[in-house]
Formats: structure tokens, C-alpha cells, sequence
């Protein structure tokens, strides 16, 4: 089936750092692309709350992910007064993970904390760790990346349609020195159909290859695609792709 919009969000983030020091930039497909109007964080908030995606304490995380940390004022009862990210290597397309946390931050009350008999306000740096499988940590974040400079959407998946429901794939390709994709597969995928369709388009596009001391050399890196029908938005998780990530995409079916 005809894939109507492709929505670009290939983002290039130095790790994790303070936001202060964050640089993102974000570049695109050189065709004009539809942008969808779309509640990117009432959609991660259902997620987590249906179990589909639960961040964990960063602390304790020994798990491969993302981690935002969110910095919380409370009051003398122990009640969230305001909220902030104080550091964070959340590169999804309009900062999902980040909304997500402060929304779950600002909701958590603790116990008061005593200071000369008395109840005081006081900061807590309160952080969420996102599991995403695969992932090689925010270090290779920080290597040259690759621009794209042609593409075709994947063809959306009739399955889908009859079915009524969304999916996702997540792929890793290969980058060699023209810039042509040399390997894709598929690392994970809802439906048979979504990761075939994603790397049948993504073996045909091409990038500005990645360079080392003024040569171009062959790179690896990881796309998500979600694949969308009408109602019927995909799981957070097909719009992160684990570490090294080049972006995500979300795909639409045709009305």
C-alpha cells in the first residue's frame, strides 16, 4: 500500500550531558516531507502506563538504554513543586523520554525531609532509566554521522490496513564508502511485513558517507521505523532505535 508521509527525525546528539551543553541538529530526506500532528507524549505516557515501555531507577539500571535525570523541588510535605531536566541523552523526536519523565516526576510524592525538627523543602535529582535492547551506550553518540541525500518511504503494509493495527522494525544498516546502504537487517519487528518493507526502501537510499582524516570510510548504524494507521498510533518503542541511532521515522498508511 502507498505510504503517504514520512516523518524525519534523524537527530545527532553528543551523549549524555548536561542539556545545557546538548547540541542536536536534525536533518532530512532532500524531498519536501509532510509534517503529522501528533501527541507525541500522550502517546510514550500510555505506553508506559500499559507496561509496553517502564523506566526504571537509573541507579539501579544494569541494562542497555537511555536515562534521563530530572532535578525536583518538593516542598515541606514532601509534594512536587516544579521540575526540570537537569541531564538527559533522550534523542527521540520531540524529547518523548524527557516529557515522560518530568510528567512521572512531577506526580511522585516523597517522604519530608527533617532539618533541625522541622520539615524543609529540598531538591532531589530523581532519575529514569529507559531500557532499549541492543543499545551500545551514549559514547557512540558521539562519532561522525553520515547525510542523507536520497530516500523513498517504505510501501505500508496492507496487513496493517486490513488489520487495523500499527507496528514498527527496527534496522541496522551498513554505510560503505559511496555512501550506498551495503547490509540492512532487521534487529527486531512486530510484524514480518514492517521489517521487510523497511529495508526494501532503506537499501535504496543514499548518504554522504562518513569521513576519517579526509577519506570516506564504511559506517553501522541503527533506524526505527513505525509504521501507522489511521487511530491506531505505534508503540513508543519503534520510534527508538537502540545505539548507534540515526534517527527514527514514522511511516503512514495512504486513507
Amino acid at each position: 500500500m502507498r505510504a503517504v508521509l514520512l516523518l524525519s527525525a534523524l537527530l545527532a546528539t553528543p551523549g549524555f550531558v548536561p542539556l545545557t551543553h546538548a547540541a542536536a541538529s536534525a536533518w532530512s530526506p532532500t524531498a519536501p516531507l509532510e509534517v503529522a500532528a501528533t501527541d507525541a507524549t500522550t502517546r510514550a505516557s500510555r505506553d508506559l502506563y500499559q507496561g509496553r515501555l517502564t523506566p526504571t531507577a537509573a541507579a539501579a539500571a544494569t541494562e542497555p538504554g537511555y536515562r534521563v535525570i530530572i532535578a525536583v523541588d518538593y516542598d515541606e510535605t514532601g509534594t512536587p513543586r516544579d521540575a526540570r531536566v537537569h541531564a538527559s541523552d533522550d534523542i527521540t523526536h520531540g524529547r518523548v523520554l524527557e516529557q515522560v519523565s518530568l510528567q512521572l516526576a512531577r506526580g511522585a510524592k516523597r517522604e519530608p525531609r527533617i532539618k533541625d525538627g522541622r520539615p524543609v523543602g529540598f531538591t532531589a535529582h530523581v532519575p529514569f532509566h529507559f531500557p532499549v535492547r541492543d543499545d551500545e551506550g551514549p559514547a557512540t553518540s558521539a562519532a561522525p554521522r553520515p547525510r542523507l541525500q536520497r530516500s523513498q518511504p517504505p510501501a505500508f503494509p496492507d496487513l496493517l490496513v486490513q488489520r487495523g493495527e500499527s507496528g514498527g522494525a527496527i534496522l541496522e544498516i551498513t554505510i560503505d564508502k559511496t555512501g550506498e546502504v551495503s547490509r540492512a537487517r532487521v534487529l527486531e519487528t512486530s510484524h514480518e511485513v514492517c521489517g521487510d518493507a523497511a529495508r526494501a526502501a532503506v537499501k535504496n537510499w543514499v548518504f554522504t558517507p562518513v569521513e576519517e582524516n579526509g577519506r570516506p570510510v564504511r559506517s553501522r548504524w541503527r533506524i526505527a521505523f513505525a509504521f501507522e494507521s489511521t487511530g491506531r498510533p505505534a508503540e513508543l518503542k519503534w520510534r527508538l532505535a537502540p545505539r548507534p541511532n540515526l534517527g527514527a521515522y514514522t511511516v503512514i498508511a495512504a486513507p
